[in-house]
């Protein structure tokens, strides 16, 4: 599921950077536009790392979860 989200990532960037190559004719606000792009694509994918790290963590601790613990009666 990770790899599929990692290439959304990849195909959204991608497609900024060819605006960028397109229409962005100065080479020096290109170089900063595809900087800060590309520093997009590496937030964008760890954000998405970290989300799928404590959802697969968050599963794995409901899966050992025991509810009658912790609701017997007493």
């Amino acid at each position: 599921m990770l790899q599929s989200v990692n290439t959304f990532i990849d195909t959204v960037q991608d497609a900024k950077n060819s605006v960028v190559k397109t229409f962005v004719k100065d080479e020096s606000i290109a170089k900063s536009l595809t900087s800060f792009v590309e520093s997009q694509r590496a937030f964008t994918k760890q954000v998405a790392k970290t989300a799928f790290d404590v959802s697969i963590e968050t599963a794995k601790q409901a899966a050992k979860f025991d509810a009658s613990k912790v609701f017997a009666k007493k």
